[in-house]
């Protein structure tokens, strides 16, 4: 049977470049529970603060987990979390919603298996592939976009003070005071094992169209800034201006451990 091949004439699409900066600070606490993957490396540091430039890929994962339930718990389960996510998307070079899905779903059984019961990891992550953008979340870190419209929150808190926002209960800036606003009902790990029926991952897909920037965080981010706070740190230039968003969060007084990763995608 005769087959087109007029796929084989298509100029091939050159890689985008992109550029990252991701940081991480124990900040208070007595061990770090954030956990960072980045460009297939995991990293639980008590500091670091870094950049990647000029990146050439097709397919590009990049992941923030901050973990909870005391002592070591936490920073085993967000660094179980990223440790799979980082071995079942190794070989891949395109994904889809369905996949994504199935593979978070197959990691939440093993957290179940491999995991203390009590303990949990919340999940952002970003994956770039050619010619769109996909970001998922469970939990209350947060991805946001950067461009010059402004700020937006694109991932989706699954959290007690997200909920009084959807209904319109409260405003934003009641929601960045509200006492209970780090009180999370849907995560990843043991401690969520019988919520997997009844939430769904937050996912959100858009066409690429450079210049793009993302901004991944912990809420050790986002409980200490006001959203556009961080938006007019960061602009125009959110890779250069990256260390002043640490240096801001340090001045104001570090809540939490604190992470984040900017990624860039330039044409």
């Amino acid at each position: 049977m005769f087959k087109p091949i007029v796929n084989l004439f298509l100029p091939k699409q050159k890689n985008r470049k992109l550029n990252l900066f991701y940081a991480m600070t124990r900040g208070p606490r007595s061990n770090q529970e954030d956990c960072l993957l980045v460009n297939g490396k995991i990293y639980q540091e008590n500091y670091i603060c870094q950049n990647e430039l000029d990146i050439k890929k097709d397919f590009l994962l990049v992941a923030i987990c901050d973990g909870m339930g005391g002592l070591k718990a936490g920073e085993q389960a967000s660094f179980f979390v990223s440790e799979q996510l980082l071995n079942l998307f190794r070989l891949v070079t395109q994904t889809t919603e369905t996949y994504l899905t199935d593979t978070l779903k197959t990691i939440q059984k093993q957290t179940e298996s491999c995991l203390l019961p009590e303990s949990g990891t919340t999940l952002a992550g970003l994956i770039y592939q050619k010619r769109s953008i996909m970001v998922f979340n469970v939990g209350d870190s947060r991805i946001y976009r950067l461009d010059k419209q402004g700020i937006r929150y694109i991932s989706h808190d699954h959290s007690f003070v997200q909920r009084l926002l959807d209904t319109g209960i409260i405003n934003q800036e009641e929601a960045f005071v509200h006492p209970a606003k780090n009180i999370i009902h849907f995560g990843m790990g043991p401690i969520f094992s019988d919520l997997w029926d009844k939430f769904e991952v937050t996912l959100f897909k858009e066409i690429c169209k450079p210049p793009l920037y993302y901004l991944l965080c912990s809420d050790g981010v986002n409980d200490v800034l006001r959203d556009e706070e961080i938006y007019n740190i960061l602009m125009p230039n959110p890779i250069q201006n990256a260390p002043l968003l640490l240096q801001n969060i340090a001045d104001r007084g570090y809540k939490d451990n604190t992470s984040f990763i900017i990624v860039e995608i330039l044409d």
